[in-house]
């Protein structure tokens, strides 16, 4: 009996092994990640079920198919991905999005697919500069590469891109936006430490809001920054639920970037950051924590610092070289936090960030603000400034996802510092809700639908303001 079951048994196993194991490799959507099953549990399985031949046949049955084969295929993956990826044993992911934004400014502001500060009324602006407006630069392509583990390390290189290149200088930039590097670095990984090198965001003031303006309210008292840098990031076990958090950064610096006098450096245009011939610094500490079973919460405070040559300034000229004014130091301090609360299907993302210095934002200044010269007294003029902002995000179990918030900047010794008709204060008021369809992981679609109101101060008493419709849809691959 027993050598008419045997081919029946071996006919049963090369069909069920190749289903179970593309069933589990399936859920996880990368085809490049899973590996090929190796020719040896493939080729000897014929023995595994002659062993229990020994055994009465109503034993015989059950023990060789769904048993034996599940545990190596579970650890090897599906045989869908090429040989050469098996192999070599790296997980190479590309995603991102695409997005269509649709917005409406009642007044003129900066930049008007994603409003900085409103302009004063009166002003003469371009007709750009409000009213309806449609972009796809917001779209985002990733490449995510995971090497196999080496002695306990996992390298990673990642890639970011939108399309806001080259903004505004290209007179078809509407209809032929141009690639954008936003991120960019290598990444070696080690338990709870983590070294990157490449352009990324800096260590200082990390936090961002979940305005749907795709610049996260900066100039409205959010001063994020990408830049090349190497840096240290540790999240060090302190008990099961907190941490500590020490992070430091070396960067390049930047200040006042666009020197284009005849003189520039063709491969480098050098700003008065670059000419001072110093790194930009920053440090965090921080304590991370979980309330329940809800994402990492944290608190922290950060500093940075660099130095500016402002003779390395196109707009200062030679004058300021080897004066007293020639150094200026560009420094901030931060706090921020983030709490995750989690109550059933229902999450809440309180976050916020508070800011003081001068020439912040690494070259901008409060409101976008640079730093300026007056050759005829070779005095220079750096804005001083404090801001501000808190976002609370409700994601509910339905799909739809609450957000809304307020910031401010204001430049704090505007007496000193601005000229008449400069901006000196700066505030936004924001609420949405976005909605998935979909599965919960990564839904097919989501949509979103937000207000917001700008307004501005200026220098003399003017004012600008400008209400902002905004609505999008994003299908993320």
């Amino acid at each position: 009996m027993l050598r008419y079951f045997t081919p029946v048994l071996v006919a049963l196993y090369s069909i069920f092994v190749p289903v179970d194991a593309a069933a589990q490799g399936a859920p996880t959507g990368d085809a490049t990640a899973v590996k090929t099953v190796p020719a040896t549990p493939a080729t000897k399985p014929v023995p595994a079920p002659a062993a229990p031949a020994a055994e009465p046949a109503k034993k015989a049955a059950p023990a060789p198919v769904t048993v034996a084969p599940v545990a190596p295929v579970k650890d090897q993956g599906t045989a869908a991905a090429p040989k050469k990826t098996a192999a070599s044993g790296w997980t190479i992911k590309l995603g991102g999005f695409v997005r269509g934004d649709i917005s409406y400014n009642s007044g003129a502001v900066f930049a008007i697919e994603s409003p900085l500060y409103a302009l004063a009324e009166g002003t003469a602006a371009d007709v750009q500069d409000k009213g309806l407006d449609f972009t796809a630069r917001l779209t985002r392509i990733s490449l995510n590469a995971l090497a196999p583990k080496w002695n306990g390390w996992q390298a990673r290189g990642y890639i970011e891109t939108d399309f806001f290149g080259q903004l505004p200088n290209s007179g078809t930039s509407v209809r032929q936006s141009m690639l954008r590097m936003r991120l960019a670095y290598v990444e070696l990984q080690k338990k709870w430490s983590t070294v990157r090198l490449g352009n990324d965001w800096m260590v200082a003031a990390p936090q961002f809001s979940s305005c749907l303006e795709p610049f996260n309210m900066w100039g409205q008292g959010n001063i994020w920054m990408r830049v090349p840098q190497l840096s240290l990031r540790n999240r060090i076990p302190i008990r099961e639920n907190l941490r500590a958090e020490v992070d430091v950064a070396v960067g390049h610096n930047m200040g006042n970037d666009g020197k284009t006098d005849a003189n520039a450096d063709q491969l480098l245009v050098r700003g008065m950051g670059e000419n001072s011939g110093l790194p930009m610094l920053q440090a965090r500490v921080g304590l991370g924590f979980k309330l329940g079973n809800a994402a990492w919460s944290t608190v922290g405070a950060s500093y940075s610092w660099q130095k500016l040559k402002v003779s390395g300034s196109a707009d200062a000229t030679a004058l300021f070289d080897g004066t007293d004014a020639e150094d200026v130091t560009s420094s901030f301090i931060a706090v921020d936090t983030q709490i995750h609360a989690k109550l059933g299907a229902v999450t809440a993302t309180l976050t916020g960030e508070f800011y003081q210095g001068k020439a912040t934002a690494s070259y901008w200044g409060g409101i976008l603000r640079p730093v300026t010269f007056d050759n005829a007294t070779l005095t220079v003029k750096v804005p001083e400034s404090r801001g501000f902002f808190g976002d609370l995000k409700v994601k509910t179990a339905l799909g739809l996802t609450f957000f809304g918030g307020y910031g401010q900047d204001n430049i704090t010794n505007k007496d000193d510092y601005s000229g008449a008709g400069s901006p000196v204060k700066n505030q936004f008021f924001y609420a949405g809700v976005n909605y998935a369809l979909g599965c919960k992981k990564k839904p097919m679609a989501i949509m979103g639908l937000s207000y917001g109101n700008l307004k501005t101060e200026f220098m003399g008493g003017a004012e600008g303001s400008a209400h902002l419709l905004h609505a999008m849809l994003m299908i993320p691959f």
